[in-house]
């Protein structure tokens, strides 16, 4: 039996042909700072604002901090939920530039339903300077 080749169908050679410039896909980083600057300009500034100062305040009291713990803070402080979960990112990201906090490299499971028990990352406080309990 041969197989005859159907002119409709491309082939490799014809799909990376092309007379016109392709643009240059985006890189990792450079779409993860565009999700997070839209994430940032959805939240406000206003909310971004009392989600560092949470953030700081956590760094001051406690030796290191995750994700259950800025989130329960923001919960009893009655900060709204922003539009968009990911607007915290843009908010570590300011306070590890600002010195504030360090990523550990390390991972906690989030114990909050919403996460499904999803590693979180670790953050070192740069602010903290009491005895450790840990």
């Amino acid at each position: 039996m041969t197989h005859k080749k159907d002119p409709a169908q491309l082939t490799l050679d014809g799909m990376f042909r092309t007379d016109k410039p392709r643009p240059t896909p985006k890189t990792g980083a450079e779409l993860r700072d565009e999700g997070m600057e839209r994430a940032r300009k959805h939240a406000g500034e206003s909310w971004i604002d009392r989600a560092l100062a949470i953030i700081r305040e956590l760094a001051i009291r406690q030796p290191s901090l995750w994700y259950d713990d800025y989130q329960h803070v923001a919960d009893v402080m009655k900060l709204p939920k922003p539009p968009d979960g990911r607007a915290w990112g843009p908010v570590l990201k300011i306070a590890a530039t600002n010195g504030w906090i360090t990523k550990t490299g390390d991972s906690r499971k989030s114990n909050r339903p919403i996460c499904h028990r999803a590693d979180k990352p670790v953050y070192r406080s740069n602010l903290y300077h009491g005895k450790e309990n840990q």
